[in-house]
């Protein structure tokens, strides 16, 4: 008992040294791998390219935070019934190209198309169909889904007003690229639509979607168009779900939070999905 007393400066001394050592072999380790990617990054610069958008990325997930109207999704009763029961959807994570979903993104996206279980799927921005089959392997066999993108031939399109976003669209995305489901074994349930989302008679699907994916055009005037829209023709418990929310899509960030000022909206963490659904506005 007594050597014991006198065994605990010593023990104490101790764990303080081994503590010391732990975070100063680290702080070393960081500092020589840092040397080595910077030195590495000198000659690959697609390695500071990846580093700097994660870092971009990390502070758009804060901003979404601090800068935005919207609630977390953690906090909605859908959330809570998701992850209440174990969810094995279906989602790919390595064809993810530019310009489409993230692999996280994917996942959600097939996640919640399983929980809300939709009879009739709206998706407003085609491009590679990436999205559209997601749509397709996580909803019902019975599910009908339309998705719309430009037509081939653009040349009647005229952007107006919000021009920076609208062609940076258009030009740094292959819009012409052929779509997942071109080659998949069952078309029947996609049903592709083609026009300007602006000029697109939506009226046909006046109160009849129950869930609408938007990830097209994202000037502030093609995504408060697309938005009127989809709001007219969500059905009583559907949902809309808005695709880069974030600081970097300034127009969508911005017409997002207008609308959160009178309908509840939720961003989905570590995504830049921003989600409305009918039934949670009604608690």
């Amino acid at each position: 008992m007594v050597s014991g007393i006198k065994m605990r400066p010593h023990l104490k001394l101790t764990r303080y040294f081994l503590k010391f050592y732990y975070y100063a072999f680290r702080f070393v380790l960081f500092t020589v791998i840092s040397i080595r990617v910077l030195l590495y990054g000198l000659f690959h610069p697609s390695v500071i390219f990846n580093f700097l958008f994660g870092v971009v990325t990390e502070i758009a997930e804060f901003h979404k935070r601090c800068g935005g109207r919207v609630k977390n999704f953690k906090e909605s009763k859908v959330y809570s019934e998701i992850t209440d029961t174990l969810r094995f959807s279906q989602s790919n994570c390595l064809n993810v190209g530019f310009g489409t979903v993230r692999p996280i993104e994917a996942q959600v996206l097939a996640s919640l198309v399983s929980y809300l279980n939709p009879k009739t799927i709206f998706e407003i921005g085609t491009y590679t169909g990436f999205s559209t089959l997601h749509l397709k392997y996580n909803a019902s066999p019975e599910t009908v889904i339309y998705t719309l993108d430009l037509p081939k031939d653009k040349s009647s399109i005229v952007l107006r007003n919000d021009l920076n976003e609208a062609h940076r669209d258009i030009k740094n995305i292959n819009l012409n690229e052929q779509r997942h489901f071109h080659i998949d074994n069952d078309r029947k349930a996609i049903v592709e639509l083609f026009g300007d989302s602006r000029t697109f008679d939506f009226s046909p699907y006046y109160g009849k979607t129950d869930f609408l994916f938007i990830d097209a055009n994202h000037s502030y005037a093609y995504v408060k168009s697309d938005t009127e829209n989809a709001l007219k023709m969500v059905s009583a418990h559907g949902a809309i779900l808005w695709h880069d929310y974030d600081f970097i899509h300034p127009g969508v960030f911005r017409l997002i939070n207008e609308v959160a000022q009178n309908k509840k909206i939720f961003y989905i963490e570590r995504t830049r999905y921003a989600l409305l659904i009918n039934s949670e506005s009604q608690i």
